[in-house]
């Protein structure tokens, strides 16, 4: 899974099918769509092939150059014609200039009107706290918390409310953490039976 920051005010996480954990949003960070993408045909799960990258506020081409993504993210789409690549991320290790992109593995090759974004994580240069809400979809198909770490790779503590686990109930519904002061936050529990998105939103309070 990929660590993500904040794209505006919101973030989603998502649980593979089958796997325990979503992936981790850094409250600290912002991402920014630098580009968007679409898929070509005869990519592989670490070779995209691109039949556009184009300028988000103009819709005309950007200029490719080689490696000019590398050490940005693709970020695909929630609407995106492959199910199971919505709202992956992948880090981008190199760029030809006619716009093939090599990834981190995939989970899925892309197919041809597959879209993305490229995108841009900057680290926050102030410490956050948070008020935050997740939105869990329609089906969550076993049991899942909300857990936090003050380091990327440490360990995730289940967070609690009055002494009580957090559970992420199932049936399109919010759960409220309010306020979250850990730098590091992810979904976790029971393996789950299919692809599970959650949308994170979140609003800034500045610590004193």
């Amino acid at each position: 899974m990929a660590t993500k920051g904040w794209i505006g005010r919101q973030a989603i996480l998502t649980i593979p099918n089958g796997g325990t954990d979503s992936d981790i949003l850094d409250l600290g960070a912002m991402e920014s769509i630098e580009q968007n993408g679409v898929a070509a045909a005869g990519g592989s799960t670490t070779s995209i092939i691109t039949s556009a990258i184009l300028v988000p506020t103009s819709g005309q081409p950007f200029p490719v150059t080689t490696d000019c993504f590398k050490g940005k993210f693709v970020l695909f789409r929630e609407d995106t014609t492959t199910a199971n690549l919505r709202n992956q991320k992948r880090l981008i290790t190199a760029n030809t200039s006619g716009g093939v992109l090599t990834v981190s593995a995939l989970s899925d090759a892309p197919v041809l009107g597959d879209t993305f974004d490229i995108t841009d994580v900057k680290p926050s240069k102030s410490y956050l706290r948070w008020d935050i809400q997740i939105f869990s979809p329609a089906t969550v198909t076993a049991s899942v918390n909300p857990r936090v770490s003050n380091l990327e790779a440490g360990t995730y503590y289940t967070q609690q409310s009055g002494a009580a686990d957090i559970v992420i109930p199932t049936g399109t519904k919010a759960t409220p953490i309010i306020p979250i002061v850990a730098r590091f936050l992810k979904i976790a529990g029971t393996a789950q039976g299919q692809y599970t998105h959650f949308l994170v939103l979140g609003s800034t309070i500045q610590s004193r």
